[in-house]
């Protein structure tokens, strides 16, 4: 009787453990091992000091990692049959061909007892741009910041941002490195006042005169970009003698202050109010501290239109337009107003047989910031949705959000948006000042399903799926090595489907022109609720896609 209560109660234990998914078989059999080089994609020179990285592809325990040699030379051994990718990296390289190509790195395959010899890694070196700053007079100017920028692109919206940048020094010289081949805009800006003289004024008086300061200018001497040459910068290259004369303008002073609760500008809390002045046309903006008085001033602002923006961490938003012209600007008053909040709901359409499908877990809802402008603003945190579906998004100001919903059940989408009295189309929200909602989010379970063949591969290829009313991407699926896929699933509406050569889709992603440049090469799908779409695709090769992204650069 002991007995079989031992054994009833070990067998009770084992059921009620919880279950962990097993971890692969270890591979049996001899060892083997990978030997090989780090090479200069450019010169095909061994590479020294590279970290190499070694992964298991199957989820086994990893190897490890090895350095290059003198000859470039690195090596692993006493490794299990298996799957594993390679890749290198260095301080002075920007990442591998492999990488650059889609792929994450160099993948070997290694049988029971497998020495694989003479594998290769091509890393890409980075490259540089190095010049002089100097005035309208031809003299040195230090203390510059000089920024190699160009477009980055998220969906069908580009802006203007720094890969790298650097400060003149006492000579107006600067050197940008360590930058990935490509083509750059060169702008450089500085802060330096330059005085002028005067005669014996009262210092009221002195404080009303214009300054004179160096305006903003992008190579080899535009005031804007749209003036600007491109520099096109080859790996491994440097461009020397890059210099730019950076001319006298008069500027003036913005002064105010920021109107709000008294508390918010104690010394403790001062810290985390912030005030922008950004233009329009995306050259820069500048900052300014707000005193315990709430007055602030900002300093050397050429003449133009601006936007002064204002926000505070603890959820306060004010916003004023300003106008610079040849004369210091008094008197500007911003109004800190509370941050907005939304509420809503989300509902879930029944199923064919009248069953409510359930989340994954607790939903989280977020308005990512979609602004236009140079300025971003906070971010609105996640909110967590309600078991009954509510919600409440606060931290908001006017501005345009795009929603992003995570944990809703499976198979669903987002069917139709209602904020306020307006239906929404796609997911961005365009919010007001004063505006209430509500937010009402339906999500659809009824789907469709999509076949397919990609034709012209003699490899694998990966299937992007993009909503037509634009969007972020919907779905992605590998073709079989015949070039079929199937598509369970499906939310029902247009898509823009793309097959591309072994890549991932993250260019696609980020780069509503890359997009919009292989449109012809894609195909439209629409899907039905209940039905099945069927498309034939014509792969997009490597080559195609570098070329196409090197052209909108």
């Amino acid at each position: 009787m002991i007995f079989l209560v031992l054994v009833t109660m070990l067998a009770q234990g084992a059921r009620s453990e919880v279950v962990s998914p097993l971890p692969p078989p270890v591979a049996t059999g001899p060892k083997g091992s990978i030997q090989g080089t780090v090479v200069n994609e450019v010169t095909g020179a061994p590479v020294k000091k590279s970290k190499v990285m070694l992964n298991r592809m199957d989820g086994a325990a990893q190897p490890g990692n090895a350095l290059s040699g003198a000859s470039g030379g690195f090596s692993f051994s006493d490794l299990p049959a298996g799957k594993y990718q390679l890749r290198a990296d260095h301080p002075d390289y920007r990442g591998s061909a492999a990488e650059r190509a889609g792929r994450n790195g160099v993948e070997v395959t290694l049988q029971p007892g497998d020495d694989k010899t003479g594998v290769a890694i091509a890393i890409t070196p980075s490259a540089a741009v190095s010049g002089k700053v100097l005035d309208e007079d031809g003299d040195p100017v230090s203390g510059c910041q000089v920024e190699a920028m160009r477009y980055q692109w998220q969906g069908d919206r580009k802006t203007l941002a720094a890969e790298g940048n650097v400060s003149t020094n006492d000579k107006g010289e600067y050197r940008i490195y360590n930058l990935e081949a490509g083509r750059y805009f060169l702008r450089v800006s500085s802060r330096e006042r330059i005085q002028q003289p005067h005669a014996l004024m009262q210092a009221k008086d002195v404080q009303k005169l214009p300054e004179l300061g160096y305006a903003t200018v992008f190579y080899p001497g535009a005031a804007e970009v749209s003036g600007a040459a491109r520099l096109n910068v080859a790996a491994g290259a440097e461009l020397r003698g890059i210099d730019l004369r950076l001319p006298k303008m008069r500027m003036y002073p913005v002064r105010g202050n920021v109107e709000g609760p008294p508390e918010l500008f104690s010394a403790g809390k001062r810290g985390m109010l912030r005030l922008f002045l950004a233009d329009s046309n995306e050259v820069g903006e500048d900052r300014a501290a707000v005193e315990q008085d709430g007055s602030f001033v900002l300093g050397l602002v050429r003449p133009g239109a601006y936007v002064l923006d204002a926000e505070y961490y603890a959820g306060y938003w004010g916003r004023q337009e300003v106008a610079v012209g040849d004369a210091a600007v008094e008197g500007v008053t911003v109004r800190l107003q509370p941050a907005m909040e939304i509420a809503g709901k989300i509902e879930i359409e029944p199923g064919a047989d009248g069953s409510v499908a359930k989340p994954q877990g607790r939903m989280t809802l977020q308005l990512v910031r979609k602004s236009a402008a140079p300025y971003f603003g906070i971010q609105p945190q996640p909110t967590m949705v309600a078991d009954d579906g509510t919600f409440a998004i606060p931290g908001l100001s006017p501005d345009t959000y795009e929603l992003s919903l995570f944990g809703q059940p499976q198979p669903s989408y987002i069917k139709s948006l209602r904020f306020g009295d307006r239906d929404i189309q796609g997911r961005k929200i365009s919010i007001s000042a004063g505006a209430a909602g509500p937010l009402k989010i339906l999500l659809g379970t009824k789907m469709g399903t999509v076949d397919g063949t990609v034709v012209r591969t003699n490899e694998t290829a990966i299937v992007f799926f993009f909503p037509e009313a634009g969007g972020t991407m919907a779905n992605q699926i590998v073709a079989d090595p015949q070039g079929h896929f199937h598509l369970d699933g499906a939310a029902p509406g247009e898509y823009r489907v793309f097959a591309l050569e072994g890549e991932d889709g993250n260019i696609l992603q980020q780069r509503g022109d890359v997009r919009k440049a292989l449109e012809g090469r894609s195909e439209k799908v629409k899907v039905e609720v209940g039905g099945t779409a069927t498309v034939s695709l014509t792969v997009i090769s490597r080559e195609m896609l570098e070329r196409v992204r090197e052209e909108n650069e």
